[in-house]
């Protein structure tokens, strides 16, 4: 079987067919948001304005640990919290300047809608670090969208460790060790 998706791989050491799956739960994620904005009836409007979401959400975290898992998994470990800080960093850098764009776009709105400066501030201390998702429900972000970044950054941060914890045993130990962290 090894054999068999090592053939499948593409130029950069990605399995095809797998970043297709990944890219159609994207899609219907999309169009779960889409549909949901507007609303709408029917059956068409049930079935992508319904489950589709968190269905889009479960398999596109799955395949992602699991495509990071398959390409790391030879290289030797850096399970120091520095070296985990830098692997975060370094993933979430690509998205981090579209994030502070849309926060300064939407504290921009908040303040034309006479939204109160320290709520928004408070918004804005919790959300440019993204650390939204790390504390209780109760704290708000100023952009929603923003929890799949702060969740990134948290599961980014632990897969070295997690990576690390999980190759030192037996295949038996690995599998358990699996079996706990899920």
């Amino acid at each position: 079987m090894v054999c068999r998706i090592r053939r499948t791989m593409g130029k950069k050491g990605r399995i095809e067919s797998l970043q297709i799956v990944r890219g159609i739960a994207f899609l219907l994620l999309y169009l779960f948001h889409a549909f949901r904005t507007f609303p709408g009836e029917g059956r068409i409007y049930r079935f992508f304005a319904t489950g589709l979401g968190p269905w889009g959400v479960s398999v596109f975290f799955v395949l992602s640990g699991f495509l990071m898992v398959y390409s790391y998994w030879d290289r030797p470990p850096q399970a120091a919290l520095m070296s985990s800080a830098r692997f975060a960093l370094n993933k979430i850098a690509k998205l981090y300047p579209l994030h502070i764009i849309m926060l300064l776009v939407g504290a921009i709105r908040l303040l034309l809608h006479h939204q109160s400066i320290a709520l928004i501030a408070r918004w804005l201390l919790i959300t440019v670090p993204l650390l939204q998702t790390w504390f209780p429900d109760d704290y708000q972000a100023l952009n929603s969208v923003a929890w799949y970044l702060s969740v990134s950054l948290f599961l980014y941060f632990a897969f070295p460790l997690l990576l690390s914890f999980m190759k030192n045993g037996s295949a038996w130990q690995t599998a358990g060790k699996i079996f706990v962290i899920y």
